[in-house]
């Protein structure tokens, strides 16, 4: 299997592919790369051979996770498709959620909703929902963002999404009542919540996970300040390996035989 976090600036898109020919993409878009979705996401795609997408996983609809979403279902033809979209199971769900729903039913592409204790297994393969419960009782739309856990037979990957701190309780607690899926000896990867944000990767929840190496996608320079110091020392104290898309471009995630090694392609100068 492979895990490539593309380079898509100021956004989120992670597609994963497995030598039995199953792929996935987990969100897909960007606030500061136009057309993100046909240049970046299809572009590496079509470079990776993938004409097939057997889910396509949306944690939230904020724009820098969703635009490239709505040009490939418009992009769909009988040279690409998408088989599902996966979407998270919401009690009120409204605006852009609604409307990446309707655009699917239109080009004929399943729509399925998850929440926690979901799970889609493929081989080795199994990624299994972990965030957000039933009616959870979100406050933003990061809150309830949609949380995956990915294991393939030693390999753990978790992906966060826009989660924060309170997702993050949530998930703890859930954890110390049912063990919630965690392996209590840690993932290697985790797909660090909301771009590296202070609000996200708080030190309980790292302390829980105990993450081997965290991925952080973020655009260079960006407004917001992504990813924060005081989450980058979190990381550092906990002795976890940072990879970040505004240093390192594309990083890709390689897993084989329970082993697994991580490899940039455009180291940059800070």
């Amino acid at each position: 299997m492979k895990i490539s976090m593309l380079d898509v600036g100021q956004g989120d898109s992670i597609v994963l592919q497995t030598s039995e020919g199953f792929n996935a993409l987990f969100d897909g878009g960007s606030t500061s790369k136009k057309n993100t979705g046909k240049y970046r996401i299809y572009s590496y795609l079509k470079y990776a051979g993938i004409r097939s997408l057997d889910y396509v996983f949306i944690s939230h609809p904020d724009k820098d996770h969703v635009s490239g979403i709505y040009e490939l279902i418009d992009m769909c033809d009988n040279t690409f498709e998408i088989k599902n979209i996966v979407l998270p199971d919401i009690n009120d769900m409204q605006g852009t959620l609604s409307e990446i729903r309707e655009a699917a039913y239109s080009a004929g592409i399943n729509v399925l909703h998850a929440v926690s204790g979901d799970a889609v297994s493929v081989d080795n393969l199994n990624i299994s929902c972990v965030h957000p419960c039933k009616n959870y009782n979100y406050e933003s739309t990061n809150d309830y963002s949609a949380v995956y856990l990915i294991s393939m037979r030693d390999f753990s990957m978790l992906m966060m999404g826009d989660a924060e701190s309170k997702a993050e309780k949530c998930i703890i607690q859930d954890v110390k009542k049912s063990g919630g899926g965690l392996d209590p000896s840690g993932i290697n990867v985790l797909k660090t919540g909301h771009h590296g944000s202070r609000g996200a990767s708080s030190e309980e929840f790292i302390k829980l996970v105990k993450p081997e190496t965290a991925l952080i996608s973020c655009g260079i320079d960006n407004s917001y300040g992504h990813p924060h110091k005081e989450t980058l020392q979190r990381f550092t104290d906990a002795g976890t390996k940072v990879y970040r898309t505004d240093e390192c471009g594309e990083i890709m995630v390689r897993v084989w035989n329970g082993s697994y090694e991580t490899e940039v392609f455009k180291e940059r100068k800070k």
